[in-house]
């Protein structure tokens, strides 16, 4: 008999009045190839005859003594036989598709070992829960996962997000492949309340991790749900949990280090976790002690209300109660007269049975009413012991924290000597990394020495006789030998710096030449930029821009570790420090320039070794030191750098700054460069200008086109630039059978970009990470929409994030719209176009520059 493709285990304990719900939503999924394997955890109630009624040939059941329920899943991934393992408590409720989705995904996505979606709430009947509810637990639960859900999209990362929050919530929404529990152990029967949380942070950092975006598991919120009976106990896994599932080593092997320990994974995300930190447990404490004050008045308006409601009662039965009596008094005389007025005396008998209907029934309001206030002042004693019961777990925490601590220091010893045996592999590591920067210089240097030769030998073969000749009568001269002795002498003096290349640039059709816009000023200050390389991009670009519009002011130089050939930026005096250069070369070279400022356009990645030799060789230089935080890195942090600017606020809130010595100044552009003048705007254009390299762009980048094109067949896509990714583009377009719609560009001149904007309809942003980027802001001078994906700076540059979609799908429908409707694209592109030149003008950054300058130079 052939083992079915998934199986489902469904541990079971007192839940008589929802197990029934949890089984049958599993048999009628639309996707059959599975089997069931209920597990009875020794039930009190009649949870296992509620198991028996359902007959089923797929069910295997199981009853056993209670042993919690994490040995029980794991006595269930035992017993399974599926190439996947899903879990179902007994409480929750499958989307009938579920099984169908999750297994579609894992065969289009093979790597990923283990899978989850969004969920659905419900309450005890099963109805969705609502906001609006007037249910206070409710309302929090829906709050807290609201804020989990909005941290994956703005992370993009889900270990990440993993470690602030379990946003997977239960173990009914954990799907696996089973070839994970061959490396892997199962979930850790210890834990009571957090085996799911444990087993999800030792599986996501190896492991690939996915998510459905669509709530395929009714997530059922009752009395008995596990995690709500002890709050302390829950909080004190979830630490467990942490602290035993992740690899703590790596971050506190170098105890000193805060540069490595803030740009952590671990750190930054168990920062933004509420049961680590004590700050966010108070600031949600104060939420409650606020939420709960106005519990207690509104409480407290509506018992006056009822009392005043009460005695109105009270005063209107009085009045009953004389009615009765004046009644009764006219019974009196009737009887005297019962023989001369029958029919007066029906009537008055008539009269008095309804008074006393009315009596009782305002008696049984009056009754409710009491029963009601006790009700309310029952309530409110709920909310104090609530208050009460959290001050003490906030008690309880904090000795667990100090516990910790403790726990911490006896660990030290052990790390001290970690660190001795780290100390020999880091030592190798850099032995290669320098093995490493020698051979790519070497082969720069070649490759320019190469270029040079080539030209030295045509020359060399046009005039060979004639050089001989005329070496000869040079060789034999007074003159050479007294240019020899000055050539030895300038050797010896120029071998204490660093090697600058000595060959003329090498210039091509694509390169830049920067020219300073304004007459020199006598006696600039020096300033010297630090830059890992001078090709294209948005911080070359920066520089130039600086030298251009500030040059006037600031005599101004580039060193860098790579300066291409031919020049990307010409006549900007450039200084090559490849190589293995020491920081007393680059501490002579600031002060022969005699520099006053030395600004390092810092963006860390593969460069972060150059660059932490250039802020070393700075620490015994007396001079003033900016940094440029151009990407959502950390910066280096270092007491003598005397002040940050970040590229964005995104840039600035990604981590950990010093918020007095910091500040924000956008990219700016020459956007009269960028002027569509009277060129219209076409109708059926969409692409985009970026370096098509994994730093900006995923290798998927380019399916968003390719599903505009499939939803509109007119639609021509433009992909301006070049770059690692540029032949797999082409690829995908050719196996969607669309490269007819497509036309790729390779690099192009900086001079030429604003010819291929003015050919767009909607410029498209579908990058994974965008610390600012300056493309952006030549589209809107050139009033064009822009839609992308909802990541970094994009929503900060456009003002709003209307035209910036969570997926793929949803991205590509906005561009169909977009292009559909032109009297929108027209009003969206005069908005961008206004907003680019009052925030993003080459202007106003060259002036915030000079200010920062200026005030950095006179303190």
């Amino acid at each position: 008999m052939q083992s079915p493709l998934i199986s489902v285990i469904i541990p079971a304990y007192n839940h008589e009045s929802y197990i029934n719900d949890a089984i049958q939503s599993v048999l009628k999924q639309s996707f059959s190839d599975f089997e069931v394997i209920v597990i009875d955890d020794g039930s009190t109630d009649s949870t296992l005859s509620e198991i028996k009624k359902i007959t089923d040939p797929r069910i295997r059941l199981l009853h056993q003594k209670n042993i919690g329920a994490a040995a029980t899943i794991n006595r269930g991934i035992d017993l399974s036989q599926g190439q996947y393992i899903t879990i179902l408590n007994s409480d929750d409720v499958f989307h009938p598709d579920r099984l169908a989705i999750f297994k579609e995904y894992m065969d289009d996505h093979p790597d990923v070992m283990v899978l989850s979606s969004l969920i659905q709430p419900v309450d005890v009947l099963g109805n969705e829960l609502t906001p609006d509810s007037g249910n206070t637990v409710h309302q929090y639960w829906l709050e807290w996962y609201e804020r989990a859900v909005r941290n994956i999209r703005q992370d993009d990362h889900y270990f990440y997000s993993l470690l602030q929050s379990n946003f997977v919530v239960s173990t009914s929404n954990i799907f696996v492949n089973a070839r994970l529990f061959e490396n892997e152990k199962k979930f850790d029967p210890f834990l009571y309340y957090c085996h799911d949380y444990e087993f999800l942070l030792r599986a996501l950092q190896v492991h690939r991790f996915g998510l459905i975006h669509q709530k395929l598991l009714k997530y059922r919120l009752h009395d008995l749900n596990t995690i709500r009976h002890n709050d302390f106990f829950k909080r004190f896994e979830v630490q467990y949990a942490v602290f035993h599932a992740l690899k703590f080593q790596d971050l506190l092997s170098h105890p000193p280090d805060v540069q490595q320990r803030l740009s952590s994974i671990l750190f930054r995300g168990l920062e933004r976790n509420p049961d680590i930190n004590h700050d966010i447990i108070a600031s949600e404490k104060n939420r409650l002690l606020e939420q709960s004050d106005l519990w207690v008045k509104e409480a407290q308006m509506n018992a006056r209300h009822f009392e005043d409601r009460l005695m109105q009662a009270e005063k209107q039965n009085e009045c009953f109660q004389a009615r009765i009596v004046e009644g009764q008094k006219q019974n009196e005389c009737l009887q005297s007269r019962i023989v001369e007025n029958q029919k007066q005396d029906e009537c008055l008998q008539a009269r008095i049975v309804e008074s006393q209907k009315q009596n009782e029934c305002l008696q049984a309001r009056i009754l409710e009413m009491h029963a009601r206030i006790q009700e309310k002042e029952l309530h409110l004693s709920n909310l104090v012991e609530e208050i009460r019961q959290k001050d003490v777990y906030l008690d309880e925490a904090g000795n667990l924290a100090k516990n910790l601590k403790a726990i911490a220091e006896r660990r030290q010893e052990e790390i001290l000597e970690l660190n001795r045996r780290i100390v020999n592999l880091e030592n190798s590591v850099a032995l290669h990394r320098q093995v490493e920067i020698d051979f790519k210089t070497r082969i720069h240097q070649q490759s320019i020495q190469l270029h040079a030769a080539d030209a030295r030998m045509v020359a060399a073969e046009n005039h060979a006789a004639e050089k001989e000749r005329f070496l000869q009568e040079i060789f034999h001269s007074n003159g050479w030998k007294w240019l020899t002795r000055y050539r030895d002498a300038k050797l010896k003096f120029i071998s204490r710096h660093p090697v600058i290349e000595k060959a003329q640039p090498v210039t091509d059709d694509k390169t830049y030449h920067a020219v300073i816009h304004h007459p020199m000023k006598a006696n600039r200050p020096k300033v010297i930029h630090a830059i890992a390389n001078f090709l294209t991009g948005g911080s070359s670009r920066l520089v130039v821009d600086l030298v251009e519009h500030l040059g006037h002011i600031y005599d101004q130089e580039v060193m860098s570790f790579f300066i291409p050939s031919p020049l990307a930026y010409a006549n900007v005096s450039l200084h090559d420090f490849s190589g293995d250069i020491t920081n007393n070369q680059v501490e002579e070279f600031l002060k022969e320039k005699k520099a006053k400022i030395l600004h390092v356009h810092y963006w860390g990645e593969g460069d972060v070794e150059w660059y932490r030799k250039i802020f070393k060789s700075a620490e015994n230089w007396n001079g003033i030191l900016i940094e440029n935080i151009n990407t959502p890195v950390v910066p280096y942090i270092s007491d003598r750098v005397d002040h940050y600017v970040y590229v964005s606020e995104y840039a600035r809130n990604f981590a950990a700054c010093i918020p007095e010595k910091s500040s924000v100044i956008y990219p700016g552009s020459d956007l009269t460069l960028f002027d569509r003048k009277d060129t219209p705007v076409p109708d059926d254009v969409i692409g985009m200008v970026y370096r098509l390299d994994p730093d900006k762009l995923k290798e998927d980048a380019i399916q968003v086109f390719i599903d505009v094109v499939k939803k509109r067949p007119t639609t021509q896509v433009l992909i301006v630039g070049g770059g690692y990714f540029y032949q797999s583009y082409q690829a995908q377009v050719a196996e969607e059978g669309a490269t007819a719609n497509f036309q790729f560009t390779n690099y192009v001149p900086y001079a030429k970009l604003p010819d291929y904007y003015k050919k767009f309809s909607v410029f498209v942003a579908p990058v994974w990470k965008e610390s600012f980027g300056q493309v952006s802001p030549f589209a809107m001078s050139m009033k064009l929409p822009i839609a992308g994906y909802c990541i970094g700076a994009l929503p900060e540059i456009l003002g709003d994030d209307e035209f910036l979609g969570k997926d793929r799908d949803e991205l590509s429908d906005i561009i169909v719209n977009l292009l559909n409707d032109r009297p929108k694209r027209i009003e969206i592109g005069q908005r961008n176009h206004d907003r680019a030149h009052d925030h993003f003008s080459v202007e106003a950054m060259t002036e915030a520059y000079n200010a920062l300058y200026q005030r950095l130079l006179s303190e």
